[in-house]
């Protein structure tokens, strides 16, 4: 077996291992309720055309949105993708300004296709992510002192997940993919005396499915059209609650809490993808999520349904016989516009994020992919609500390689 392909492998299983994919992959105090943010499963080619990827195929590199499009890869190929993000997120709430940068490894996927109908996919990704810190002041109870007071937390939900595309005809592919949802949620309220932390541990299996029918009206022009579809999942919480004194080692109180519980949300989706001979590439997804099954804690904020609409383009100045290394690089731009699952203080604010891109060939069938994403919401920053709008870097390579063939000469 070819030692890049090996290597990959051996990546794989020490991310599933030792869960390196940290979850700390948002900042936002939002993401303190329910299980946290809502991650995109797509790579760098997805991120840079607007997240889009319901209808799209390639045998280029895997597409994680849509397992169906996992019949398209090539046979005997193995496929690798990984991909890091780093964001800066600025905040707005009263006046106030604060900025905040992260970077984190957000996913590894292989794929290969042992048989002629039939694309398999393994892999790591974020599902949620919960990251906070704010600090605040309160009145000591009886004097008119104040305290120092910090909430902070971390956490949420990854998958380990397989799945499958099945090419049933020329036409139609359906997929399935299997998951072991798992992750940990942690939150602490810091005093001067005391430090109460709360854990909660989530384990559970989860199933999605997808549909792609192609058509073409001509050899320069192909239509697909896709289907996603998630039935939600009830996630049971075991709890734990830790009290520890002023050093923050020596532990006053354990005790296990009540089981609680979060709910991932039902989706569906459709996506439409087509092209214009090879140079170009575009599409556009609708994609229903409903979180309304989920509690916040606090009357003034609710989980709601999503409603996200997104496109994205792609243009390859030369596909073939390029002149030099500008003319094969793959241009992409997309957007997307979406409601939060939030409704916080009787406003659901729309978000609103442009996507930009390049996709660079390397050796083989290998592509080095970038993607940038600017995004911000509209809610108005009054009432101690928070405005948000961040800069995205995605930063991603593919690569394929033929296995399973024989020498043909020594």
């Amino acid at each position: 077996m070819n030692s890049l392909i090996q290597i990959s492998i051996i990546l794989l299983v020490y991310v599933v291992s030792a869960n390196t994919v940290a979850q700390s992959l948002s900042s936002s105090p939002y993401s303190m309720y329910g299980i946290g943010q809502y991650e995109t499963a797509g790579n760098g080619k997805n991120a840079s055309m607007g997240e889009i990827g319901i209808g799209m195929f390639s045998d280029e590199q895997l597409n994680l949105v849509n397992p169906a499009s996992l019949a398209s890869l090539k046979k005997e190929t193995f496929y690798f993708d990984m991909g890091v993000t780093l964001k800066n997120s600025i905040y707005y709430s009263g006046g106030n300004t604060e900025s905040v940068t992260e970077g984190n490894f957000n996913r590894m996927a292989i794929g290969f296709k042992p048989t002629n109908r039939l694309g398999i996919s393994i892999g790591f990704l974020p599902v949620t992510s919960i990251g906070y810190k704010i600090k605040t002041q309160q009145y000591i109870e009886g004097t008119s002192q104040t305290e120092s007071i910090s909430f902070n937390g971390g956490g949420g939900i990854s998958k380990f997940f397989v799945g499958g595309g099945w090419q049933l005809s020329p036409a139609i592919s359906l997929g399935a993919t299997t998951s072991l949802l798992f992750g940990s949620i942690k939150n602490s309220e810091q005093q001067a005396m005391i430090t109460v932390a709360e854990s909660s541990y989530m384990r559970d299996f989860y199933f999605e499915g997808g549909f792609q029918f192609k058509e073409h009206f001509n050899d320069n022009m192909p239509l697909t059209f896709g289907l996603i579809y998630g039935s939600g999942k009830k996630l049971s919480k075991d709890n734990e609650l830790k009290v520890y004194g002023s050093d923050g080692a020596t532990t006053i109180l354990e005790e296990s809490l009540p089981t609680s519980y979060g709910y991932l949300p039902k989706y569906i989706g459709i996506g439409v993808y087509s092209g214009y001979g090879e140079k170009w590439q575009f599409g556009s997804d609708f994609l229903f999520q409903d979180w309304s099954r989920n509690i916040s804690g606090v009357s003034s904020i609710s989980f709601v349904e999503v409603k996200k609409l997104n496109a994205g383009v792609q243009y390859v100045p030369s596909p073939r016989n390029a002149a030099n290394m500008f003319e094969q690089i793959r241009y992409r731009a997309g957007f997307s516009i979406e409601n939060s699952y939030l409704k916080i203080r009787g406003q659901n604010p729309l978000i609103y994020n442009f996507t930009a891109g390049f996709g660079v060939p390397l050796r083989g069938s290998s592509m080095l992919n970038l993607a940038v994403a600017w995004k911000y919401d509209t809610m108005a920053s009054r009432n101690n609500s928070i405005q948000t709008s961040s800069i995205n870097f995605t930063l991603g390579i593919s690569f394929s390689e033929s296995w399973f063939l024989k020498r043909q000469f020594d």
